[in-house]
């Protein structure tokens, strides 16, 4: 999996496990999509709207500023659980160590023809990059699926613009 962010809520990622490739970019005004290699096409605008604040770089420190709603539920085995409710009605939920600050727990529902379906995702293995702290290790789970990244960081590397928008686009 390869992912590139940059600030104005640009993104891109590709996922590619030899039988199923997809690519998403992102970058702050539209989103489009292609599937298994096929040609890019814009995300419905709702979607779009949602992958936009998906791309967010730190999306906890901006939360409150970009419309969410975000109540304390508690703490709990060393954790304190939020819950928050995005301005498109999206609602998830950050488990955060309550010793570093960290985020080591993120869970969204999402709605699928057979229903609603909870995606886990696990951080772990934090360390230092450029002076911020930032995890090693995902851990993506839901019923349908379960995969496991070790993750590589960069800060500040120079990426141009037109990665965030497909050909032609």
């Amino acid at each position: 999996m390869t992912r590139i962010q940059k600030r104005g809520n640009k993104e891109f990622s590709e996922l590619d496990l030899g039988v199923m490739k997809q690519q998403q970019w992102v970058d702050g005004s539209g989103a489009w999509t292609s599937l298994m290699g096929g040609p890019a096409s814009a995300t419905p605008a709702d979607e779009a709207a949602q992958l936009m604040q998906e791309a967010r770089m730190f999306p906890l420190v901006t939360m409150v500023a970009d419309g969410y709603k975000a109540t304390i539920k508690g703490k709990r085995d060393g954790q304190i659980e939020l819950e928050t409710t995005s301005p498109l009605g999206v609602n998830e939920r950050y488990y955060l160590d309550a010793s570093s600050m960290m985020i080591s727990r993120h869970e969204k529902d999402d709605v699928t023809p057979g229903g609603s379906v909870t995606t886990v995702e696990r951080f772990s293995d934090y360390a230092p990059v450029a002076g911020v702290m930032l995890p090693s290790k995902l851990q993506i789970q839901n019923t349908l699926f379960s995969m496991e990244f070790d993750l590589k960081h960069e800060v500040n590397a120079s990426v141009e613009d037109s990665m965030f928008r497909p050909a032609g686009f």
